[in-house]
């Protein structure tokens, strides 16, 4: 439910089309489903896509900084995001200014949020997914809340420190597991070399002896349940 005090409005009332040509010398950007407005070089770092920085830019669109932007064609799966930088992005995007009392972070969490897809695909249009396209004209109709200011700043900060958290979280269980696997790479290397004598590393294991006695010794208190327990199905198939 929304909040008494937060106003329903649509898109066009908190967003204008920016469609101004950028210059030649501006950096180009990409916006991404996962990562929302990147840097290019940044996006095809370790990436086989081709760089289409040298191109000619005349129609790209020109990107200031706290625009949204959006990929008509894949804002069904979330490629919205706010923007960090100044720059480019091409036709295919829709570049949009905040207006007064908007907070650009708090409509990038909003829009990339799975609760939005279902909103986007219904106002996309198009054949096939593939070619499903939301219309800057179409998006601006699309209903919406608006928070006091203060508390989209609120919200966004909320979320980003619990983002920023979780990632923290994330990249400290991945250097455990590649720690871990280098471990077990090196072990693996070092018996097979020659490096660790495994006679030496088998004194170390417990006897076999005494491991089949403690085996034996389980399942010696485990058996008389056992017993019972097949007696008492016996007697249920009587």
């Amino acid at each position: 439910e929304v909040p008494e005090h937060w106003e329903v409005v649509p898109f066009r009332a908190l967003f204008t089309e920016r469609d101004t040509p950028g210059g030649q010398d501006m950096e180009m950007l990409s916006v991404t489903i996962g990562r929302g407005v990147l840097r290019q070089e940044d996006y095809l770092q370790g990436s086989i896509k081709r760089d289409i920085s040298r191109q000619d830019r005349s129609s790209y669109k020109q990107v200031r900084v706290s625009d949204l932007v959006y990929n008509k064609m894949r804002a069904w799966q979330g490629a919205f995001g706010a923007s960090n930088f100044d720059g480019l992005v091409s036709p295919a995007y829709v570049v949009l200014q905040p207006t007064e009392n908007v907070h650009s972070w708090y409509y990038h969490h909003l829009l990339r949020s799975k609760a939005f897809w279902p909103e986007a695909e219904k106002w996309s249009y198009g054949l096939a997914s593939d070619i499903w396209n939301l219309r800057p004209e179409h998006f601006r109709l699309i209903m919406t809340c608006r928070p006091p200011l203060n508390e989209q700043v609120q919200v966004v900060e909320v979320l980003e420190s619990a983002t920023s958290s979780l990632t923290r979280t994330i990249n400290d269980v991945e250097r455990a597991v590649t720690t871990m696997q280098e471990y077990h790479t090196r072990m693996i290397t070092d018996v097979v070399t020659g490096a660790v004598d495994v006679r030496e590393a088998a004194r170390e294991l417990p006897e076999l002896d005494q491991t089949i006695r403690q085996l034996d010794d389980q399942t010696m208190e485990e058996e008389p349940l056992s017993m019972a327990a097949e007696g008492e199905e016996a007697y249920g198939e009587e």
